[in-house]
């Protein structure tokens, strides 16, 4: 399964439909994918492929990346790792994604719990009350 960096939808009720479809349109093209750097699978093929190919190039020496206080080095992609890979992204079989605010409502009261403010019994019907509104809003 994939989690989408992003998720898009054009409502039945918008009053540019045209305009949106050229806006999901514009983030498919290589153009922009191209332009828009970064550490996501790009889901346009032909820049997968180029980044992909350039994975793979013999590096010298490693590279290097940081995230949270954490360096990592790498060399470039073996063949053996880039077939692995391609071959899980061809088994994916559907997506997911996470509701922010509800991540956050779980988060915050979560630690309301193991601070020792709540018990968990307050803390699941915080969370249920509050996830309940939630929800409700926006299908309402």
């Amino acid at each position: 399964m994939m989690i989408p960096e992003i998720g898009l939808a054009i409502t039945t009720t918008s009053t540019s439909i045209t305009g949106a479809w050229e806006f999901v349109r514009m983030l498919m093209t290589k153009e922009w994918h191209q332009a828009t750097p970064g550490h996501m699978f790009p889901s346009n093929q032909a820049v997968f492929d180029e980044r992909m190919q350039a994975a793979m190039e013999p590096l010298t020496r490693p590279k290097s990346t940081s995230f949270n206080d954490i360096t990592i080095e790498y060399y470039e992609t073996t063949q053996e790792e880039a077939d692995q890979l391609l071959m899980v992204i061809d088994s994916l079989r559907g997506s997911s994604s996470t509701d922010t605010v509800i991540m956050n409502i779980i988060l915050e009261t979560a630690m309301d719990f193991f601070n020792g403010r709540h018990s968990s019994e307050d803390a699941v019907r915080i969370i249920q009350n509050r996830v309940g509104i939630y929800v409700s809003e926006q299908v309402g």
